[in-house]
């Protein structure tokens, strides 16, 4: 787990190390010229001796073969602590004043400070004399016919002489303390603010921040910032509150709009888009998409696509926004389809069903007289069955049982036609009568499909089906059986051949599932798409008799879509047959 160091630690931190590698740079560059300054004395001295040496030897004032005299002299330059060394350009040793019989002494060419002269102006080492068995400090210069090397005993003396003075680092020592101090004060003070800037930045960041709680900050530059920040800050709350109502009002507005609705960037990609511009685009395309972007891909939005370029190709800001506008007719449907280019370059589309439709009134009369056309044929039949029985009381027994078991199937035919008509009129007029529940549509489509498999004849049935076994709905169990139970029925009903069904869920966001229904069959002609969810409505006006069925298990499909919140559209697919596109709502 990393441990958390705050910036008034950090702070002092960064100083201290900083101030820390100074002194030590300091103090290191001063012990090192020191301690130079300390060589280059010695050094200076024993060059000193040296120089003195060969000007006596060189001027022939001494011999070093006057072995007496040279010592005498030596002791008047340095007591008995210096020794003094003359060796040839072989390496023999011509004198030295610490051995007696310097001619038994080795060859010294080989000696590290007469190497170091050879190439140098002069040769220093601190080594164990092997003649003495002691320690010395050895200077060496080379002359034209000799070298004469001096050296000092390498004790306590020599090596405190060359030590560096404490002095400075002690002083050192005493301003990098004062400094500390300082360097605590300064960061506790810098510290405060910065410590109060991080808490706002950590609740603002997590909206947690309250205005009424005021932040003091210390009266520094610092604080001048943070008071500034905060203002900032607390107009920008106020600002944005007021923008998330306005959006909020304008996203319900869009919701719950007649229209479809849709927003895209300058790039074409989708900021926005309502559950009914989904399903408006599934119903104008050949196939459901789940990209709203490929829309753009479309020839039926060709034109719209090169209106856009077109626009965000102009380099002069026109005095109104550009408006586009066309209508398209598709699947039965007619669309009004809008489009408006912003400032920015992203714009909207709006789609419009233009379709025309009866009105409730003309509905109304129109399913009286479907429902009386509809009565009077079984009403007939079992009428006319059942004076046949009666006037022919001597009828025979097989001809009485085909009249009632007619009578029975008309009876039949009338018990469903109310029984559908009593859906429809309780969804319309009492839809709260229906028990609410949470309903698996995955179920409820499996449960439709073996009743109704187990009423057909030779027809094989075979279902496609993706709908996860996680999608639910709340709403009544009853209708959601019902508007997948009547799309499976019309399809046995309709297809001629063997029956293929494809039942999917291709896309949910937010608010709503969306399903796509389709067949085999040969479909419908388009002029009679758009009526299909109408009470009693048939193409082939001997269809339904042919079939089977009341007339209204497409209305019933349609009501049961609207109670659950949801649309439903129809078209027919490219490969044949019918395909229905609907949403539910998931709440």
């Amino acid at each position: 787990m990393n441990r958390y160091i705050n910036y008034k630690t950090k702070l002092f931190l960064y100083f201290f190390i900083l101030f820390a590698i100074f002194t030590v740079s300091i103090l290191s560059f001063q012990y090192k010229r020191e301690k130079e300054f300390k060589i280059e004395q010695l050094e200076s001295n024993l060059n000193l001796y040296n120089e003195i040496i060969y000007k006596k030897i060189n001027d022939d004032t001494l011999k070093i073969s006057d072995t007496d005299r040279l010592n005498q002299f030596v002791k008047t330059l340095s007591s008995d602590v210096l020794r003094v060394t003359v060796i040839d350009n072989n390496g023999k040793v011509l004198y030295d004043n610490d051995v007696e019989d310097p001619q038994r002494m080795e060859n010294h060419l080989n000696r590290p400070e007469i190497l170091k002269s050879l190439h140098h102006e002069y040769g220093t080492a601190i080594r164990l004399s092997k003649s003495v068995n002691k320690d010395f400090y050895y200077y060496s210069k080379s002359y034209a016919k000799f070298y004469i090397r001096v050296a000092l005993p390498y004790d306590i003396h020599i090596q405190n002489f060359l030590k560096a003075d404490n002095l400075f680092i002690y002083f050192l020592i005493l301003v990098f303390i004062i400094v500390i101090f300082s360097l605590i004060y300064i960061s506790d003070k810098l510290g405060k603010s910065i410590s109060k800037l991080k808490d706002f930045a950590i609740t603002a960041d997590n909206n947690t921040y309250d205005a009424s709680k005021a932040i003091t900050f210390p009266k520094n530059e610092l604080g001048i910032i943070g008071n500034r920040i905060i203002s900032i800050y607390n107009r920008l709350s106020e600002t944005k509150e007021k923008l998330t109502r306005e959006q909020e009002k304008l996203t319900m507005h869009f919701n719950n709009s007649e229209n479809g609705i849709a927003i895209f960037s300058p790039l074409m990609e989708k900021v926005y888009s309502n559950s009914r511009f989904i399903q408006y685009i599934n119903t104008m395309l050949d196939k459901p998409v789940q990209e709203i972007e490929n829309i753009f891909k479309e020839d039926d939005f060709s034109e719209l696509v090169a209106y856009i370029k077109h626009q965000h190709a102009e380099t002069v800001i026109p005095a109104e926004l550009p408006r586009y506008k066309t209508t398209l007719y598709k699947n039965g449907r007619y669309f009004t389809i809008k489009s408006i280019v912003f400032e920015d370059n992203s714009f909207e589309i709006v789609i419009v069903d233009i379709t025309n439709v009866e009105k409730n009134r003309l509905l109304k009369q129109e399913m009286t007289s479907n429902i009386a056309h509809e009565l009077r044929t079984p009403v007939t039949s079992i009428r006319g069955f059942l004076e046949t029985i009666i006037e022919k009381p001597d009828i025979d027994t097989k001809s009485r049982d085909l009249f009632m078991n007619k009578s029975y199937k008309q009876i039949l035919r009338l018990s469903e036609l109310i029984s559908d008509i009593s859906v429809i009129t309780k969804t319309e007029e009492a839809p709260d009568k229906f028990d609410i529940e949470k309903v698996s549509i995955n179920k409820c489509f499996n449960e439709s499909l073996n009743d109704l498999i187990l009423l057909t004849n030779n027809k094989k049935v075979e279902a496609k089906t993706n709908i996860s076994k996680n999608i639910f709905v709340n709403g009544s169990k009853i209708l959601l059986y019902l508007l997948i139970r009547n799309l499976i029925d019309n399809s046995i009903k309709y297809v001629n051949t063997d029956v293929l069904i494809e039942f999917n869920n291709y896309l949910e966001d937010e608010n709503y599932y969306y399903f796509s229904y389709s067949d085999n069959g040969e479909g419908v002609p388009e002029e009679h798409l758009n009526r299909l969810f109408e009470r009693f409505y048939r193409g082939d006006s001997g269809r339904t008799r042919k079939t089977g069925g009341t007339g209204l298990g497409l209305s019933i499909v349609k009501n049961s879509v609207l109670f659950h919140g949801g649309e439903i559209t129809v078209k027919n697919k490219l490969s044949g047959g019918l395909e229905f596109l609907f949403t539910l709502k998931k709440n």
